[in-house]
C-alpha cells in the first residue's frame, strides 16, 4: 500500500538504524492523500504486532467503507474510525505486564548506565511462569530505540551437553544484527573482531554461522588435546566478547534459564563479571 500510494518503499535502505524507526506517514509526503487512508497504512506497518490489523476482514471493511465514502461524497471523512470491525476471531492473552514497574525501572536504569561505558549485572529470580523472561523481553524495543543491541540465548536442561549454548545463540544473533548495519560499521566490527581472535577464528565460526558471514572464511586451526581445545575455545570466546564490548555500542545480553547452564558457561560468565575491561554490557 505504501509503495502504491507514494511510488517508493517506506525505507530506502536495510540499515538497522533506519528500520527501527517508524515510517513517515504517507499524508506527510503527499498532502492529497486523505488522513484516514494514511492512518490505515500506518496501522498496517506498526512496529508492535498487536497494534496492526488483526484480521483481513477488518482491513477489507475499512477499505470498502473508505471507497463508498469517496464514491458518494468525493472524499473520506476526517473522523473516519479505522479498525472498527477488526477482530482476530481468536482468544488473545494480553502481553501487558502488571506489577513490574520497579523491576522495569531497575533494568532501564542499568541499561542507561552502560551507555556511558560501564558493565553491569542484573539477576532476576522467581518461580517458573512468573514472567521473568517476559519482563526482560518487553524492553527489547526500548534497547533498540536507544541504539543498543538486545540479544538473548536460552539454556535447555535436555542440552546440557552443549557448552556455551545460550551464549553462542546470543552472540550469533548479535552478528546477525551487525550485518544489518551500514557498511562502515560492519567493517569496523569485522576489523575489531578479527584483530581480537586472530588466526583462530574458525573455532567460533564453526559454531556461529552469522559470524562466518561477517568475517568470511577462516584458516584451519591446529589440532590439540581435548583439554587444550576447551581452554583455547574459552580464551578465544572471551577475546571476542572483549572486542564487541569495546565498540561503544551498548549491549543487553539476556541469558535465560541459567539454572540449566553448563559449567563452562558459568566459568565464562564469572570471568566476564570480574573483568574490568568489559564495557557497554548489561548481563541479565
Amino acid at each position: 500500500f505504501y509503495f502504491m500510494l507514494i511510488g517508493k518503499p517506506p525505507y530506502q535502505s536495510t540499515r538497522r538504524e533506519e528500520l527501527r524507526k517508524s515510517s513517515t506517514p504517507v499524508c506527510a509526503i503527499d498532502p492529497t492523500i486523505p488522513v484516514p487512508l494514511s492512518k490505515l497504512v500506518t496501522k498496517l506497518m506498526n512496529k508492535k504486532p498487536e497494534e496492526r490489523y488483526q484480521s483481513a476482514r477488518g482491513l477489507l471493511f475499512d477499505l470498502k467503507s473508505m471507497f463508498e465514502q469517496v464514491v458518494s461524497d468525493g472524499t473520506i471523512a476526517s473522523n473516519f474510525y479505522i479498525g472498527e470491525k477488526d477482530f482476530s476471531g481468536r482468544l488473545q492473552v494480553s502481553q501487558q505486564l502488571y506489577g513490574r514497574d520497579d523491576e522495569s525501572k531497575t533494568l532501564l536504569g542499568a541499561f542507561n548506565r552502560i551507555q556511558d561505558g560501564c558493565f553491569e549485572v542484573v539477576l532476576i529470580a522467581g518461580s517458573a511462569g512468573t514472567g521473568k523472561s517476559s519482563l526482560v523481553q518487553k524492553h527489547a524495543q526500548s534497547v533498540t530505540e536507544k541504539g543498543g543491541y538486545f540479544i538473548c540465548g536460552k539454556y535447555d536442561h535436555l542440552q546440557k551437553d552443549k557448552p556455551y549454548l545460550a551464549i553462542l545463540q546470543a552472540l550469533d544473533d548479535l552478528c546477525s544484527l551487525i550485518l544489518q548495519e551500514d557498511q562502515s560499521r560492519i567493517d569496523n566490527f569485522r576489523t575489531s573482531i578479527q584483530e581480537a581472535i586472530g588466526s583462530e577464528g574458525k573455532l567460533l565460526t564453526d559454531v556461529m554461522p552469522k559470524l562466518q558471514d561477517l568475517l568470511g572464511n577462516q584458516p584451519e586451526v591446529k589440532e590439540v588435546s581435548m583439554r587444550e581445545t576447551k581452554l583455547r575455545f574459552s580464551f578465544i570466546l572471551r577475546k571476542f566478547m572483549h572486542a564487541i564490548s569495546m565498540m561503544g555500542q551498548p549491549i543487553l545480553l539476556f541469558v535465560d534459564d541459567i539454572q540449566w547452564a553448563d559449567s563452562e558457561s558459568l566459568y565464562l560468565l564469572l570471568d566476564l563479571i570480574v573483568d574490568e575491561n568489559i564495557q557497554h554490557l548489561l548481563l541479565v
